[in-house]
């Protein structure tokens, strides 16, 4: 077990045996000698001995922060062996210094650090596929009302936030029609039941529903583990059972959903797992074909916040020995406001914890990065004395704490109302508008606290998402930026960081490196032509000389390559921004994206 960990495997992994066997047996060099040992209290114990490479892949935006996250990868996955244990915190940026101490200590040798191109790292992103049939849903925990038309309404309601609505509609009757119209009509069937005078609505669902990771991972074990993660999170209020199960704990989430949806007589699970180079589109899974995926592609914080682009890029100029020359344009635009008044929103932690004080304590930091994202403060806090600080500064209830035990583990759930302000920019004052609702559904459907569906316009959506529960500011005026960044390219050499069995997969690592430099698609589903003469096509456009592609190696192998050429790549910002230092930053992140192939 603690070996197929090593290599890779999840802890609570069957077949580790297997994995094992099948790793030695990839090369006559790994070696593996089993030997047991009797003990005083008549207990064997067994020792292995090893000869092998053990791989670890990690990922980092530069090479130095790659290498350190391999090193923090082969760490955590190396604790098991004897000898490798740390009793002190390793600080940041420190790993590679620590596993190469253990290893010395251990008498092995030192490791060695290979960087790999983005889109050469195969990682795995899974949809798990969960079928209810029949599944009645006590959502209401038996609770009854005075008329058929409140406890049909009201069980709609809670369904309706169950899935992915935090906010509860100041009309509860609209909630059945957005079920329906999510589910679709054949999907959710009524019961009612008259107690003494009062009546109980139970829901009977009969759909499918798919839940896709929302980070790829590096093998597909763990992606599949991510997805069922996700989808247990997800209908654990739907399930008419007590869901505590030891394997949650164990991270074996596979198992936990399969033996629950067995219990509720459920078919099994389906996964679809599938080789990735990005992430996946956060896409609420209970909305079929018809969702409209979030406009932005990167809505975490750190991406919006860091701020560093610009020393960045420049270090990359300097080091690439590059020139730059950035152009902008200034024209009348508008600001727009709208505020969100969000209610119930809950903040549940997904794991369980040994104490109260733990759970509580993580369900307020995840409160803390929630509102860091949504852009309500500038630097992130995470304990429960800083939040509770901040609801007072804002003039708003403190979250109402609910704490949940499971088989002496503890969960804490966070319900909160707040008030979010969301800006948008345009040339017009509908098109700010328009901006800004863009801005509030994004980033408020990301973070699952609303659900929404393909409309006209932002705006249009927002008022059927949202109802009487936003507002519209009035728009001023302002200035507003555009433009573009000019990276020049003067007898800029390209080389292959590895060697090939052939020269035609030496040219494509090549054509993949200056590709990603000229933005054009590695594989384009609209066009057949060979990447290399799309290449070509663009310098003959560009009335740029071709450039050759120049060989080496030899006819027993190793094959490299290398080309040169001169071109002025040009990097553009349509969309108008509300100060000159945020286009900057904008074009500078678009500039480090192309150079990173190079870099």
């Amino acid at each position: 077990m603690k070996l197929a960990f090593v290599l890779g495997a999840q802890e609570s992994e069957e077949n580790v045996e297997n994995i094992v066997r099948e790793h030695f047996s990839k090369s006559e060099e790994n070696k593996l000698d089993i030997q047991y040992e009797s003990t005083e209290n008549k207990t064997f114990t067994c020792v292995l001995t090893i000869t092998t490479q053990f791989p670890f892949v990690s990922q980092g935006s530069l090479s130095k922060s790659a290498n350190q996250n391999a090193a923090k990868e082969a760490l955590r996955r190396l604790a098991p062996i004897h000898g490798f244990q740390t009793d002190t915190k390793i600080p940041e940026g420190s790993y590679r210094n620590a596993l190469q101490s253990l290893l010395q200590k251990a008498q092995q040798e030192i490791p060695t650090y290979k960087i790999i191109e983005d889109n050469a790292v195969e990682e795995f992103v899974s949809t798990v596929t969960v079928s209810l049939k029949n599944l009645p849903v006590n959502i209401l925990k038996e609770k009854e009302y005075e008329s058929e038309d409140e406890a049909v309404n009201e069980a709609y309601n809670q369904l309706s936030l169950v899935l992915n609505s935090s906010t509860v509609a100041s009309n509860p009757s609209d909630s059945k029609e957005r079920v329906l119209r999510c589910l679709g009509k054949d999907s959710v069937k009524e019961t009612i039941c008259k107690v003494q005078n009062r009546y109980r609505c139970q829901l009977i669902l009969n759909t499918s529903v798919h839940f896709t990771a929302k980070e790829s991972a590096t093998t597909k074990s763990l992606a599949e583990q991510d997805a069922a993660r996700l989808a247990l999170m997800q209908l654990k209020p739907l399930f008419p059972l007590d869901t505590s199960d030891h394997n949650t704990v164990n991270g074996n989430y596979k198992g936990a959903l399969q033996e629950i949806l067995q219990q509720l007589g459920q078919d099994t699970p389906s996964y679809s797992t599938k080789s990735t180079h990005g992430l996946p589109e956060s896409e609420n899974p209970f909305l079929g074909k018809e969702s409209m995926p979030p406009a932005s592609q990167s809505l975490t914080a750190e991406d919006e916040k860091t701020g560093n682009a610009v020393e960045d890029l420049a270090k990359a100029m300097q080091e690439l020995k590059l020139e730059k020359k950035m152009t902008h344009l200034i024209c009348q635009g508008y600001l727009s406001l709208v505020t969100v008044t969000g209610k119930n929103i809950p903040v549940e932690t997904l794991d369980w914890y040994s104490t109260e004080e733990a759970a509580s304590n993580e369900s307020y930091k995840i409160l803390g990065s929630f509102l860091y994202s949504l852009g309500e403060i500038s630097d992130k806090i995470e304990t429960k004395h800083e939040i509770k600080s901040l609801f007072e500064m804002k003039k708003v209830p403190h979250p109402n704490e609910t704490v949940m035990k499971e088989n002496n583990k503890f969960k804490c759930c966070l319900s909160f109302c707040f008030s979010f302000s969301f800006k948008g920019y345009g040339t017009s004052e509908e098109l700010a508008k328009e901006a800004a609702a863009k801005e509030a559904i994004t980033k408020m459907a990301t973070l699952k606290c609303i659900e929404y569906r393909a409309a006209e316009t932002y705006m249009e959506e927002l008022e059927r998402c949202l109802i009487n529960e936003y507002k519209y500011e009035e728009t001023s005026s302002t200035e507003l930026y555009s433009g573009s960044l000019q990276l020049s390219f003067r007898d800029f050499t390209v080389k292959t960081k590895q060697k090939h069995p052939s020269k035609k997969l030496a040219q494509k690592e090549i054509c993949e490196k200056l590709a990603g430099v000229l933005a054009i698609k590695a594989s384009d589903k609209n066009d057949k032509t060979p990447l290399k003469n799309r290449i070509q096509i663009w310098f003959q456009r560009e009335i740029k000389q071709i450039p050759e592609y120049v060989d080496t190696g030899s006819i027993c192998g190793d094959f490299g390559c290398h080309i040169t050429f001169t071109a002025d790549i040009l990097v553009t910002q349509k969309d108008p921004q509300p100060s000159l230092e945020e286009l900057n930053e904008i074009l500078c992140k678009s500039a480090l994206q192309r150079l990173k192939y190079v870099l």
